[in-house]
């Protein structure tokens, strides 16, 4: 996914969390 390396929780912003692929 494209959020996942970037903070999957955090919306793809390049917050830290959880890589979730949604």
């Amino acid at each position: 996914a494209v959020g996942e390396l970037r903070g999957g929780a955090g919306g793809g912003r390049g917050a830290p969390g959880p890589a979730r692929r949604r």
